[in-house]
């Protein structure tokens, strides 16, 4: 009943024809991949666009279940309009975006001034409030670092960069951690 009502089509019409009249993305060379996936598993997901009796296409996120009885295989698959999903998604990145790019600007402003007062420019300073400083210095790069990760993951998840592994010394890391915990 829920895939009649999502598609708009009679379960006579749907029966009747064949799962490439509601599925504009699918060709026989797919479905050739994609049964043989589903073959290899019980359960394969993926994400799939359909189209409805009155033409609107929509993307949709499709569970198939492989099952035997006796010697008949069956396919009992089971959809999910994501389309709010999607549009969620979008809003969320958008606003990732535009959050770290505002946070930016003050963040680069105010590491400017610290710098500046660490560098002398703005008079002499005591070691203390140097040591005070240089701490709210090394603050404000880790904090930039976590805006900059923040838009290279909406990067990731828009498909316009790839992740790079590389090494990082733990220790170092635990102890610059606990060094702008001190005060």
């Amino acid at each position: 009943a829920a895939t009649l009502r999502a598609l708009g089509h009679s379960s006579e019409t749907l029966l009747a024809g064949s799962l490439f009249d509601v599925a504009p993305d699918l060709s026989a060379e797919l479905w050739e991949q994609l049964w043989k996936e589903i073959r290899s598993r019980e359960m394969f997901a993926f994400e799939f666009v359909l189209r409805s009796k009155d033409n609107r296409v929509f993307p949709a996120e499709v569970t198939a279940h492989r099952m035997s009885l006796g010697a008949r295989e069956y396919l009992c698959v089971f959809f999910r309009d994501i389309n709010e999903r999607k549009r969620l998604q979008q809003l969320k990145n958008e606003f990732v975006s535009t959050v770290s790019h505002e946070l930016r600007t003050p963040m680069t402003i105010i590491r400017e001034s610290v710098s500046q007062v660490l560098d002398g420019l703005c008079g002499q300073i005591s070691a203390l409030q140097r040591e005070a400083l240089g701490i709210s210095l090394s603050g404000i790069d880790r904090l930039a670092g976590i805006i900059n990760d923040l838009l290279d993951v909406s990067k990731m998840e828009a498909g316009k960069t790839t992740l790079q592994w590389d090494r990082l010394n733990l220790s170092q890391l635990v102890r610059e951690v606990v060094e702008s915990f001190t005060p």
